[in-house]
């Protein structure tokens, strides 16, 4: 439950846009913003395992070019209290300030 930096590398194209399409989505417990080609910051009521258990069961499946790693922000980063906002307001906010803060 907290905020994540999501970074992967993945050299199938299609693979891409299953990924983009996983992190684009927003439910109850998921919201996320794209940083970069490659790089999401998640806002989730998951833990850090449930998160690994998406990329684990729907990506890494024998896929020697698929690399991601999550990062857990701490508890009294800055993006812990204005990442929930930011995205609840369709991210109004640009990325360069966003860039600056993480």
């Amino acid at each position: 439950m907290g905020i994540y930096l999501v970074t992967y590398d993945v050299k199938d194209n299609d693979r891409r846009k299953e990924i983009q399409a996983t992190l684009n989505s927003k439910t109850e417990t998921f919201n996320s913003i794209m940083l970069c080609e490659s790089s999401y910051l998640i806002d989730t009521t998951m833990d850090i395992g449930g998160i690994h258990q998406i990329f684990e069961n729907k990506y890494a499946q024998e896929d020697s070019f698929y690399t991601f790693s999550i990062h857990e922000m701490p508890m009294g980063h800055p993006a812990n209290s204005e990442v929930g906002a930011w995205l609840n307001e369709k991210f109004k906010k640009s990325i360069k300030k966003w860039s600056e803060i993480v």
